[in-house]
């Protein structure tokens, strides 16, 4: 099956689901996957006095009937309220001492303030040292958004409550999907933590879970203690099973130490220590595993990561990493791309950035992970790399010039090492219209190169310069017309630009290459003066490129409903600016390239590119994705790319959707056409309630780094989220994130246990 099959295949698919999301039966009804059950507020009284601190407000009472002695005590009868600021008391009789301030309540009893509600079968309350007791009680915590019951509740001040024989769940009333039971339960609400042993944990009416003790969030709070641990298994590392313990070691720095334990491998030790600091942040992380069994050796990563800002405009940054052997990422790696690394970088930034000028001083080296690889074939060093840009406006903003430059050692083992300057200078005349632009540049490129000579011949050439000035016009225009997309009114423009570049030829066989190389043609490159990248090679042409770009833009809202160019550059002159082994280039015209996005609705998008051999009349390279989102877990992708002259073809499948109304199934599927193999596979299923959710994930996929004959790697995740309270088992999302796009992933509710 060809390229054009194949995206007619996929435009088929992609139609068909477009059929399924015009009428969206399940869209209202889902449930956000992070939402917890609706919240508690409305249960408060409506009444409460907010203004003032509970300790300064006075004290309100309403009743159907009231014997009262002023001053000395209140007997209160049939529909009894009760309040000071937004401390509340509800019964259908209650005493009222006021010299105490005691108050003692019976029948349909609740009592409260803005954080904790209570209600019960009788109770007392004292308003000056809120301290109280409740029997028989059911209540609520609001910050958490979490409901139980008690045989009683204890009132020990403002932040304290101890519950004795208690339930705890964040589901909703008469929905006990799963809910913690406790001998002792202990809020601390000052700490923001609490407290409860023994524990068992039921989840649909079979306990599954049972500790002697464990502590809990009832805010943003941390606290030292065991995380909840992960487990899952996989085709190369057995049953897995990791156990993280958190260290809150002060407000600004924290740590966690993992034992991560794999039945074919061994176990594993990972470390994170996070720090916050007044102007800069970071971490340092580590992982060891002693005597792996499977690769027979011992294996380990590290990293530190820091970014920071010292000074007004001034900022830092550092990312360094490296592992222990090539195969590291690709088999504790959470994505495809870790299994085809080759090299890791290591790189510091000090960088400043102010209204017309910005500097940069660059530290950058790189692990090669693969051993296998040639020195010749290693990136360089750069010790050090200076970065420099400035732009002057001059003549009342009639003239630009511009200044970029650059200083950098480049160094690598083995190898010819270098110093390089490179400084290009620019004026334009830049002139902007509403309805046209024009804008003439001249731009010289001077480099200067101090070769380090080979030890056998110290006489050798050091130094080596070249300065190539070039030209360049851009211009274009902007129409525009009224236009209409079904019943939408739309501004429909049309962009012709042209873009001329004329550049010497300057002979640079000479000059040895560092960081240069072919850039990827695309319709960006139209508009380029220079189609090599770095500063190696500075390509010789008389060259124009004609492009034409048109939108569609919605008059009511002012989103870009369509947008698609198209362009092609012509040579006046052949190119004989090379790099090493390649030839001169003759062609005329270059290949047509074009590219095109579209937003059909507020959740269809889609968006290609592809380059058109003229020669041939072939496309030679090109993609095209489609996707619909309209909700976090209601995500449709497709896509299709190929490249001819790389036997490149590959389609990507992949989706979050609902099949109920809590039901969710989850795939992705990469697969390479011309080698007729999947690249990656995820099968999942996900059960999604306002209080809890499971996720159940399959993942294959291909280790490309592998050179036995099995390269296909296989793992299986499953997740029991509890809402408001912890996650069991592995993080899938991350998985998700990775392998779907538009899939943002939720934010963890891991804390110390």
């Amino acid at each position: 099956m060809g390229p054009t099959a194949r995206l007619a295949r996929l435009f088929f698919i992609v139609t068909f689901i477009a059929a399924m999301t015009t009428t969206p039966v399940l869209a209202e009804q889902e449930p956000a996957p992070w939402e917890m059950c609706g919240h508690y507020e409305p249960s408060l009284p409506t009444y409460l006095d907010r203004s003032l601190a509970s300790e300064l407000a006075p004290t309100r009472i309403l009743a159907d009937h009231s014997q009262s002695v002023p001053s000395v005590r209140h007997t209160l009868t049939g529909d009894v309220k009760l309040w000071r600021g937004t401390q509340w008391i509800e019964a259908d009789r209650a005493t009222y001492d006021q010299s105490t301030d005691l108050v003692d309540a019976q029948g349909n009893v609740r009592l409260g303030d803005l954080n904790l509600s209570t209600s019960g079968d009788s109770g007392q309350f004292n308003l000056s040292t809120q301290t109280g007791y409740v029997d028989n009680a059911q209540y609520r915590l609001h910050e958490k958004h979490a409901r139980g019951t008690a045989q009683s509740v204890i009132i020990s001040g403002p932040n304290y409550a101890q519950l004795k024989n208690a339930t705890l769940t964040t589901c909703n009333e008469g929905d006990n999907d799963w809910y913690i039971h406790a001998a002792s339960v202990r809020l601390n609400r000052e700490s923001g933590f609490g407290t409860a042993a023994p524990i068992y944990v039921t989840f649909h009416g079979v306990p599954i879970l049972f500790s002697p003790y464990i502590s809990f969030p009832l805010n943003d709070k941390r606290k030292t203690g065991l995380l909840v641990p992960s487990f899952g298994r996989s085709s190369t590392s057995g049953t897995e099973i990791a156990a993280p313990y958190y260290f809150n070691l002060a407000p600004n720095y924290d740590a966690t130490i993992t034992p991560h334990s794999m039945t074919r491998r061994g176990v594993q030790f990972n470390g994170e220590f996070r720090y916050l600091l007044e102007n800069s942040g970071g971490k340092i992380y580590a992982s060891i595993l002693p005597n792996d069994s499977v690769y027979g050796d011992d294996r380990s990563f590290y990293g530190f990561v820091h970014s920071g800002t010292p000074r007004e405009k001034w900022r830092t940054e550092l990312d360094t990493k490296h592992v222990s052997d090539k195969d590291y990422l690709a088999d504790f790696g959470n994505s495809l791309s870790a299994s085809v690394t080759s090299h890791l970088e290591q790189r510091f930034d000090l960088s400043y950035g102010g209204e017309r000028t910005a500097a940069q001083l660059r530290l950058q080296s790189y692990q090669t992970v693969d051993k296998n690889i040639s020195p010749s074939e290693r990136p360089y060093r750069r010790l050090p790399q200076i970065l420099y840009g400035s732009s002057i406006p001059l003549m009342d903003d009639a003239l630009l010039f511009e200044l970029n430059g650059e200083l950098v050692r480049f160094d690598q083992t083995d190898r010819l090492n270098a110093n390089r300057i490179d400084l290009t200078p620019q004026l334009s005349l830049p002139y902007l219209r509403q309805a046209f632009f024009f804008s003439p540049k001249v731009t010289l490129r001077y480099t200067l190169y101090a070769l380090d000579p080979p030890e056998a011949n110290s006489d050798a050439e050091r130094d080596i310069s070249r300065t190539v000035p070039i030209t360049s016009v851009d211009t274009g225009i902007f129409l525009e017309r009224s236009s209409r997309w079904g019943e939408k009114p739309m501004l429909q423009t049309l962009e012709p630009r042209l873009f001329y570049v004329n550049a010497p030829f300057e002979d640079q066989s000479d000059i040895p290459v560092f960081d240069s190389g072919d850039t990827t043609f695309s319709f960006a490159q139209l508009f380029r003066i220079n189609r090599f990248n770095g500063a190696d090679r500075v390509g010789d042409t008389d060259q124009l490129s004609v492009a034409l770009t048109t939108r569609f833009i919605d008059q009511d809202t002012g989103i870009e409903r369509l947008r698609a160019s198209i362009g092609q550059i012509f040579y006046m002159r052949d190119r004989r600016v090379t790099l090493s082994g390649s030839e001169v280039d003759t062609s005329s015209q270059s290949d047509i390239v074009g590219e095109f996005s579209t937003t059909i609705t507020d959740n269809w998008t889609t968006r290609g590119d592809a380059i058109w051999n003229h020669a041939t009349d072939e496309i030679d390279q090109g993609s095209v994705t489609f996707q619909y989102k309209s909700s976090a877990m209601r995500i449709f992708n497709a896509s299709y790319r190929w490249t001819r002259a790389s036997l490149t073809e590959q389609t990507d499948f992949s989706l979050i959707w609902p099949i109920s109304r809590n039901w969710h199934i989850i795939g992705r599927r990469l697969f390479a056409h011309r080698k007729d193999q999947s690249l990656e596979t995820l099968v999942g299923l996900e059960y999604n309630s306002c209080c809890w959710a499971l996720r159940l994930l399959n993942r294959r996929y291909l280790d490309t780094n592998n050179t036995e004959a099995d390269k296909i790697k296989e793992s299986f995740m499953i997740q029991l989220e509890f809402k408001g309270l912890t996650n069991l088992g592995n993080p899938i999302e991350q998985v998700m994130a990775q392998g779907i796009p538009g899939f943002e992933g939720r934010a963890s509710s891991s804390q110390p246990q």
